[in-house]
């Protein structure tokens, strides 16, 4: 099951495992707000922030951030995530 060999990703810290986690069985949307994810945990933006990039550079999640007429908007952006990538390859 390759969700099991993500999830013992070594890369990974235990806090990231489990966002990803949550992301993959919890998530019904395409669009990561790190504000709404800090409102279902102890977390702050900050630390919920610092967990997205984690994940980013191991491969599990991608960042594509959303552009308004005003400029970007912070905290938003579009993510492609994969629960079964080969990311651990």
């Amino acid at each position: 099951m390759r969700l099991e060999e993500n999830l013992n990703d070594k890369r990974l810290s235990w806090q990231a495992k489990g966002l990803y986690a949550y992301l993959v069985f919890f998530s019904q949307e395409q669009k990561i707000v790190i504000s709404e994810l800090s409102k279902k945990s102890k977390g702050c933006n900050e630390t919920v922030h610092k967990l997205i990039e984690e994940l980013e550079k191991s491969g599990y999640v991608k960042k594509q951030y959303r552009d308004t007429v005003s400029g970007r908007i912070k905290g938003t952006f579009d993510y492609v995530l994969n629960p079964f990538s080969e990311a651990t390859k």
